[in-house]
């Protein structure tokens, strides 16, 4: 893909992510017009393909990753020179281009239709899709950020319930010596290190912000207007 990104010189530029090509040459011109109508990216949709994984991942994403514009599975794509040069300017590294092209802050949109027959897919290629879908949802995604958050106040929580427990062992008995300031430190820890890591992971996060999705600033679109001034 990124080859044939390089390669290409037109205004507009295609990109199939298969080669299982199972639509009409009547939606190639659609997509095509509707670009042409002002946007610079637009994909074409299949209606009647679902995969399970694919919308459930989908539905993850599109919760978490806070982008304008939702994704679904496509079929292919059309991009306009701008949005080539948009994503570019972004990211010499493209790990999801679809998130990519959601975030670049252009003008999207979706043409769908009825494919005539379903893509296969091999197994390579589901372990691939898993891989991209896997580095998509740390990229691009809050996911991780929230789950340590999550972790982290379960384990406060947990600390919390845990030094009442141990206290009242302590007030009511006789616990095994050093069984309370034991138990205590071990939780104690416990919370320190959710702590810890949910700190270096949102540091993290605000790196790979600044990395995959930096813009000073962003333009949809440019409308010049004609009239005597």
């Amino acid at each position: 893909m990124n080859a044939g990104m390089d390669l290409a010189i037109g205004d507009f530029v295609y990109e199939f992510d298969t080669v299982a090509y199972s639509c009409q040459e009547e939606i190639l011109e659609a997509v095509y017009a509707r670009c042409l109508e002002g946007y610079d990216i637009v994909s074409a949709s299949p209606v009647n393909v679902s995969h399970f994984l694919s919308n459930q991942f989908y539905t993850i994403y599109n919760r978490y990753s806070g982008a304008q514009y939702k994704l679904k599975t496509e079929t292919f794509r059309i991009l306009s020179r701008r949005a080539i040069n948009r994503v570019c300017s972004m990211s010499n590294v493209l790990p999801y281009r679809k998130a990519v092209y959601a975030n670049c802050g252009l003008k999207m949109d979706v043409i769908l239709y009825k494919a005539a027959t379903k893509p296969s897919r091999g197994g390579t290629e589901k372990s691939m899709q898993l891989h991209i879908a896997e580095d998509a949802l740390i990229l691009y995604t809050n996911l991780a950020y929230k789950m340590s958050v999550s972790v982290a106040l379960l384990m406060m929580f947990a600390t919390i319930f845990v030094s009442i427990y141990a206290l009242v062992i302590r007030l009511q008995g006789i616990p095994v010596e050093g069984w309370t300031t034991t138990i205590l430190f071990v939780s104690f820890g416990f919370f320190c290190i959710s702590f810890i890591l949910l700190i270096i992971l949102k540091y993290v996060e605000l790196i790979l912000k600044t990395v995959f999705m930096h813009q000073k600033y962003v333009v949809e679109s440019v409308e010049k207007i004609n009239g005597e001034q």
